[in-house]
């Protein structure tokens, strides 16, 4: 088969309706092996579309902007969006879970800091542990 439109359904739609309508010919085998082929690609595509989502939201967490790659992650996909939504949203989940994690170690730092008597640190290395 050659190029697959990204209208992945409406492609195996059309090879399905063949499928049935050419049933017990070659041409229902064919239409079949070419539906497999459109649900393959489709899958193929849909990966990389998580993966490029998912590397966005990774690079931004991992620069320390937590708002910005939540923000991403929390937007509709362009393509693929009702497959996506659920993996989307788990990756926020854990992206979500490690930033509390670092606010909790630098509000914990800068609680000691405050209480051994050195705020001043405290108020500095708060600000700047985030980013």
């Amino acid at each position: 088969m050659e190029e697959v439109p990204e209208d992945y359904e409406a492609a195996a739609g059309r090879f399905r309706k063949l499928a049935r309508d050419a049933a017990g010919t070659k041409w229902a085998l064919m239409a079949e092996d070419a539906i497999g082929e459109i649900e393959g690609q489709r899958r193929k595509a849909e990966e990389a579309e998580f993966a490029r989502l998912k590397d966005e939201g990774r690079k931004l967490a991992d620069a320390g902007d937590y708002d910005a790659a939540l923000a991403g992650l929390a937007r509709q996909p362009e393509k693929f969006a009702a497959a996506l939504f659920p993996r989307l949203k788990a990756e926020a989940e854990g992206i979500r879970k490690e930033a509390d994690e670092r606010l909790g170690a630098v509000t914990a730092a800068a609680g000691k800091l405050s209480k051994d008597g050195e705020p001043e640190k405290a108020s500095k290395n708060s600000g700047s542990s985030m980013a």
